[in-house]
């Protein structure tokens, strides 16, 4: 059993005691640990018989790659893009019936009235929907040795861009110029991107909680604030 096989099971587990049948996973960072999957759309379903991920032909190629011991569920021709709709056809198509759990936290109440929609009413197999929370964040709680090296890489991704940066944090310089400087050496160092909104907010700025970058060129003498993070391998420094 692979590593995201091993996951799935434990989240399955956790799924049985509150008494559901299957589970169905929409955030992106839950899809990925539980697939491998990285692309922006898809929904993963899991139950004791199935697994597999529904999403459509931009991501075909990825998806066949990224998660081969998962049943990938793809759009016919002029069928309707709507994820929930074609996971509905999917499990009467497996003639699969159950209760199912959803991420709560992430499924907005559009979505989630368009889900039950498709899965529960009409032509819908699905018994009924009850929101889960912290389901697979507590199984990612515990992380594998690799997870923690991965950690590391990015801490030190991370060390590694600031100290290539600091040549250009000089008087005269904007905190949107170096701002740039340091995610470009993030990226040059390994980082898949920034995993946060870098902030650089000099002098006054640096007064705001969650300043962003602006124009203004760093002044001799004063206080800069800069918060930054990166992100390796789906894990942040």
């Amino acid at each position: 059993m692979n590593l995201t096989a091993t996951r799935r099971a434990q989240a399955l587990e956790s799924l049985e005691n509150l008494g559901l049948d299957g589970l169905l996973i929409t955030a992106p960072e839950n899809r990925r640990y539980l697939s491998g999957f990285t692309g922006s759309s898809g929904w993963l379903f899991l139950s004791r018989d199935l697994v597999a991920l529904v999403t459509d032909g931009r991501y075909w190629a990825q998806a066949e790659s990224q998660c081969p011991d998962v049943e990938l569920v793809h759009f016919r021709s002029n069928e309707d893009l709507r994820l929930s709709r074609r996971l509905a056809a999917w499990l009467a198509e497996k003639e699969w019936s159950g209760a199912l759990g959803f991420e709560g936290e992430d499924l907005t109440v559009a979505a989630f009235r368009q889900a039950r929609e498709d899965l529960q009413e009409g032509q819908g197999t699905v018994k009924a929907m009850e929101p889960v929370t912290g389901l697979v964040e507590s199984i990612r709680q515990t992380k594998s040795p690799d997870e923690i090296e991965a950690v590391r890489r990015a801490a030190q991704v991370a060390d590694e861009a600031w100290k290539a940066a600091l040549p250009v944090f000089q008087e005269g310089v904007t905190e949107a110029d170096f701002c740039a400087e340091l995610e470009y050496r993030m990226a040059r160092c390994g980082a898949r991107k920034p995993s946060f909104d870098t902030i650089v907010a000099s002098g006054p700025n640096g007064a705001y909680p969650h300043a962003g970058v602006t124009d203004r060129p760093i002044q001799p003498g004063e206080l800069v604030t800069v918060d930054f993070g990166a992100l390796v391998d789906g894990y942040c420094s």
